[in-house]
C-alpha cells in the first residue's frame, strides 16, 4: 500500500465531516479556521487508532459564536448527528454523541461550545 493511500482517506473523511458540518452551517473548518472568518463557525479535529479495516475516531466539534442562543441552536443542531451512518461508497462510517461542554473563553463575548463524538469508521475499499 502506498504512503499516499493513508492521506487519501484522511482527506476524504475531512471533506465528508465538513460537507456533514455544512450542512448545519456553511462555515466549517478543520483545525483552524481562517483569521478574517466572522463569527459564527467551526472548527473540528480528529484523534483515532486503527484495528484491521476499522479506525475509531474521536471528532471534536466546536461551535464559535458572540450570540449564546444562536451557539446552542448550533450546537442542538449538530447534536442530531448522533446514531447517524454515513457511507459514500469509499468509506462509512457511524457517529455517536459522547459529550457537549460549554468552554469559557478569554474574551467572555465569545460563546464556545464542544461537542465530542465517538466515529466509527471503515475504508471500504480495504
Amino acid at each position: 500500500m502506498s504512503i499516499l493511500a493513508i492521506f487519501d482517506k484522511t482527506n476524504e473523511l475531512k471533506k465528508a465531516l465538513t460537507s456533514i458540518l455544512k450542512q448545519v452551517h456553511s462555515k466549517a473548518y478543520y483545525r483552524k479556521a481562517p483569521s478574517t472568518t466572522d463569527y459564527p463557525y467551526f472548527t473540528y479535529y480528529l484523534r483515532h487508532t486503527k484495528a484491521e479495516h476499522q479506525y475509531d475516531y474521536l471528532w471534536e466539534v466546536h461551535v464559535w459564536t458572540r450570540d449564546i442562543k444562536l451557539a446552542e441552536q448550533l450546537a442542538d443542531s449538530i447534536e442530531e448527528f448522533d446514531k447517524c451512518y454515513y457511507s459514500d461508497g469509499n468509506q462509512s462510517f457511524d457517529v455517536d454523541l459522547n459529550s457537549r461542554n460549554n468552554i469559557d473563553d478569554e474574551d467572555k463575548e465569545i460563546q464556545h461550545i464542544v461537542l465530542l463524538f465517538n466515529l466509527t469508521y471503515f475504508n471500504v475499499k480495504g
